[in-house]
């Protein structure tokens, strides 16, 4: 519009419409036929009588089957009787007449549309009205596309139908104001409920008890107000209850379905019932069998313990009888007793070793370590075993081994020795040979074989399928002949799959055998050298106060003690034991940890909680259980080491020099970082290669523990850093490095506030004395 049609106030001036002569005529024939051909629809107007006035074409295309009786003249009930007769009409097939009465009265009286089949199998849907002169108006309209996608979302749904009543969860589709649109089958057969109970209502309000509600409300709200959307992973245990008002478990999930008209929730609720039975049951399985394992371990270590009390008098005064004089036939009776009891004392051993490990008791330490003196060492015990010195045994290690690599030493030691003494039992002569040879090395990693190598008798391949499997033991006639458990080879593979490594035996009997395992390393540091050490110093002449109700253990106990040069008195209860010690009168305390009463444990707490001095005099528990637990729980009690009975002499003295080298030194204290002169008494006491042995482990035990001491101040945790000093000290003090074990000592009694600074000092003293132990 142009401005010039504005008004001068702004106001728009609307001009008068000119009405004109139409350039077509509505009564122009020609015109309107041109309108109705046009049309998308069928059209047809029948007259007064009921005779086909006028159709467009598209009429004849929706009864194409039928076109030949659409004409201008035709009757409309004689075009639907021919239409019925050739079967146009399927809906009327078998009740043809009663058809045609009911469409011709909605024909005569039409009151709304109509939808038609035809046998092309096309929907055509009929619009008539009469007019006021008696004539009818009709459109046909095609309505087959709409039918179909009709059909298919019919199908769709009750497919939909299917699935949801076929599946065992319940279903709710809930609307934003929390009722029920729709139900599952299931919520029928679970809940007793009818679908029509529910629809319509608040599920909420019928199937979950009260207690409950309050949280699906709140999740409901923040749905349909906040538009947070549930999460359809999370699952939610609750109860519901049924229709008889018994309650069950269940677990629901909740999903959202969201449209522009409405808010959906679909939540799926599981009967668990059966789950939570299988899981009471599996609870109360495990409760049983646990209560199962920890009787056989009770009754394991009882009769350790009640065979290692009497066998402590047999091996400790066998040992003292042996340094009597004695004629020729008696020192043979005594060396054959002594034997006898250490055989039967590693019988015991291999029963609770085996024991430990079939309960997964039993953890690796790994620690940096060195082949060939771990296979050197256990070639030099097989040649001390019985019946090697008929025997040639020797070693051979590749040249390529990694000189020091990371491993349990212990474990590795336990399984050689194993293998070696079974090569040493079974071949009656010849030799046998432990090699060691490189598999691979990648990566920082190498794997190793170990071999032991026999000309004994052989086994057979029946034999063989069975050998590592518990109590067997090869041949019937030689395992008799040889003796054991049978135990030894399936601790070995235990062992060796616990590392990550794999076990197996080549052989042949009159053959003889390859025993060989190939177990995973990690390749350590350098070599770390033993030091020299020193001439001894004399011993110390001790007041021991020795706790022991067992008649043979104080007599045994006496003759030690006293033949190492110590005094020695005796109290058979932990309470009079606590009394002799309140006087301060003793260098050294040697409880028995099964005492009746008052027992070793009650009583080796009770002296750590007196005041003054006596409370810090050294204690040596012995207990004739032989599991790392018990001598765990004697260190927690306060005793500064345990020994496992029965009691060897030269164990008894390192011990008690170990123990009392804190408190009671022969020697102004040196300011160097390691005692060797302690050291050297040590290697005295024990043997140069068991010494050797005890010192690699001595540095793998103090490493891990200074690790772990790290590990506890970083995580800031007073009680983790009390027990690795506790570790430390012994160790440190057992070793002659006084100064890293008073530093642990300092940690063990300082306060929360002041353990930091202790702390550092005792990580720095530690790994002095350790790299002081690897210089010469």
């Amino acid at each position: 519009m142009s401005d010039a049609n504005k008004s001068p106030g702004g106001q728009v001036d609307v001009q008068p419409d000119t009405v004109s002569v139409p350039r077509v005529v509505p009564q122009d024939p020609a015109l309107l036929l041109a309108a109705l051909e046009a049309l998308p629809d069928g059209f047809v107007l029948f007259d007064a009588d009921d005779r086909i006035a006028l159709y467009n074409e598209r009429y004849r295309e929706l009864y194409r089957d039928s076109a030949d009786l659409i004409a201008v003249g035709a009757s409309y009930e004689h075009g639907l009787r021919e239409g019925v007769r050739r079967g146009q009409y399927p809906e009327a097939l078998g009740r043809e007449e009663a058809w045609i009465a009911e469409r011709l009265r909605q024909h005569r009286d039409p009151q709304g549309p109509i939808e038609q089949r035809t046998a092309s199998g096309r929907w055509v849907r009929i619009l008539e009205r009469r007019t006021p002169t008696g004539e009818t108006v009709g459109l046909r309209v095609d309505i087959t596309e709409l039918k179909e996608r009709e059909a298919a979302l019919q199908r769709s749904e009750e497919r939909l139908r299917a699935i949801m009543d076929a599946t065992p969860d319940c279903i709710f589709c809930v609307d934003g104001t929390g009722r029920a649109v729709d139900v599952n089958q299931a919520v029928e057969t679970v809940f007793g409920y009818r679908r029509a109970d529910i629809i319509g209502r608040r599920p909420v309000d019928i199937v979950i008890p009260a207690r409950f509600r309050p949280a699906l409300e709140v999740g409901l709200r923040h749905y349909v107000e906040a538009g947070e959307v549930p999460d359809a992973k999370a699952r939610h245990e609750m109860k519901a209850v049924r229709a008889d008002d018994s309650e069950f478990f269940c677990e629901i999930t909740i999903a959202a379905a969201r449209s522009p008209e409405r808010h959906m929730v679909v939540a799926c609720l599981r009967d668990v019932t059966a789950r939570k039975q299988r899981e009471y049951e599996l609870r109360q399985a495990k409760e049983s069998a646990d209560i199962a394992n920890r009787a056989k371990s009770d009754f394991i270590a009882r009769m350790s313990h009640e065979i290692r009390t009497p066998m402590n008098a047999v091996i400790g005064l066998s040992s003292l009888l042996v340094h009597t004089p004695l004629d020729a036939v008696q020192k043979q009776h005594v060396d054959l007793i002594e034997k006898s009891a250490t055989h039967l004392l590693s019988l015991i051993n291999d029963i609770l070793d085996f024991s430990r490990l079939d309960a997964g008791h039993s953890e690796l330490k790994i620690r940096p370590l060195d082949v060939q003196d771990l296979v050197q060492g256990a070639v030099a015990v097989a040649r001390s075993l019985p019946g090697a010195a008929r025997l040639k045994i020797s070693s051979n290690l590749a040249p390529d081994i990694p000189a020091r690599l990371k491993g349990d030493a212990r474990r590795l030691n336990q399984i050689l020795l194993n293998l070696l003494g079974n090569a040493v039992k079974f071949t009656d002569g010849g030799a046998v040979t432990l090699s060691c040879r490189l598999v691979e090395r990648h990566d920082g990693a190498a794997r190793l074989r170990f071999a032991v190598e026999d000309t004994g008798i052989g086994i057979s391949p029946e034999m063989q399928s069975r050998l590592f499997m518990p109590f067997e033991q090869g041949a019937e006639a030689a395992a008799r002949q040889a003796g054991g458990t049978g135990l030894g080879l399936a601790i070995c593979r235990q062992l060796v799959e616990s590392m990550g490594g794999a076990i197996g035996v080549d052989s042949a009997p009159g053959a003889g055998s390859t025993f060989w395992f190939e177990v995973d390393f990690d390749v350590a540091a350098a070599d770390v050298a033993a030091a020299d050490l020193p001439e001894a110093r004399g011993q110390r002449q001790l007041l021991v106060l020795m706790a022991e109700d067992v008649p043979s253990g104080q007599i045994l106990a006496r003759a030690l003690l006293e033949k190492m040069g110590h005094r020695v008195e005796i109290e058979a209860d932990g309470s009079a034991a606590l009394a002799a010690a309140k006087t301060g009168r003793f260098d050294l305390v040697m409880m028995n940890v099964r005492m009746p009463g008052m027992d070793g444990l009650a009583a080796s707490r009770a002296i750590r909680a007196l005041e003054g001095p006596v409370a810090a005099v050294p204690i040596i528990a012995l207990t004739a259980f032989g599991q790392p637990e018990d001598k765990a729980r004697a260190l927690a009690a306060g005793a500064d080491d345990c020994l496992a009975k029965p009691i060897r002499p030269h164990e008894l003295a390192a011990v008690i020099e170990r123990v009392t080298a804190r408190t009671m030194p022969v020697m102004p204290p040196v300011e160097e970082d390691v005692d060797r002169v302690a050291l050297e008494e040590l290697r005295q006491s024990v043997g140069v290669e068991a010494f050797e042995r005890l010192l690699m482990r001595f540095r793998q035990d103090a490493e891990e523990s200074l690790d772990e001491l790290d590990s506890a101040a970083q995580a800031r945790d007073p009680a983790r850093l009390r027990r690795a000093a506790h570790r430390l000290a012994g160790l440190f003090g057992q070793f002659g490095a006084m100064r890293a074990a008073e530093a642990a000592a300092a940690v063990e009694l300082a306060s929360d506030d002041d353990i930091a600074g202790h702390v550092m000092l005792l990580l720095t003293s530690g790994r002095r004395a350790l790299a002081a132990m690897e210089r010469p």
